[in-house]
This record gives C-alpha cells, structure tokens and sequence, in this order.
C-alpha cells in the first residue's frame, strides 16, 4: 500500500477510536458517493455526522485543518447530501465535523459551517 495512504488510514482509525470514546456511533468509513468519499459517517445523539479527518506527522506544512479549502467544504456537503439522499435520511439532523491531527494531538471541530469559518 502507498505509504500515504496507509499514514491516512491510520489517522481515520485514530479518529474513529476517538470520536467513538466520545460517544458517537460509527456507522462507515471511507464512504463513497457520486462526489467523492466521506472519510466517516458517525451517529452522535441524533445528528448524523460526517467526519473529514486530516492528519500530519509535523506541522512543516501547515496545521491539518489548514487543508479545508472552499473546494474540499464543498465537496464535502455534496458528498454529505448524496449519503443522505442514498440512505432516505434528508429529514434526519446532521453536521459536518473535522478532525485535525498532529502526530499524537487530536482536535475536533464539531460543526463546522464554512471553510476556515467559526472553527
């Protein structure tokens, strides 16, 4: 396996691990719609979450969260609304999250409502 892709798996099952110790339910990784792949879809009291994970071993660069452009948030809702179209959920409540990790430090940002916006 390319090595970036088993460092990105690797942060997705970092993420899991603590999203799920958190209390939420995860219900698939690496998801695949017709615009692009959520890294998580998780349960969290209700709210149907999807998680992009970015991680880096060092911060040479940039912090992870930095990755979140105007494209990727964009994607990401598309990818987010194609899931709950597929899977009958438009009327459940959901959220877009991300989880940034640098090398052993996680941070999550629940809710996030733009690129770079109040997160």
């Amino acid at each position: 396996m390319d090595p970036r892709r088993a460092f990105g798996n690797e942060g997705e099952k970092t993420a899991a691990d603590f999203l799920s110790r958190k209390g939420c339910k995860i219900i698939g990784r690496q998801v695949r719609t017709a615009f692009g792949e959520i890294d998580l879809v998780c349960e969290d009291q209700g709210e149907i979450v999807f998680v992009e994970v970015k991680a880096r071993s060092t911060d040479e660069f940039g912090n992870p969260e930095a990755a979140i452009t105007a494209k990727k948030f964009e994607t990401m809702s598309r990818c987010a609304q194609a899931y709950l179209a597929e899977h009958a959920l438009e009327s459940k409540p959901w959220r877009l999250d991300v989880v940034a990790i640098r090398g052993s430090e996680i941070v999550h940002f629940p809710g996030v409502d733009s690129p770079h916006g109040n997160w």
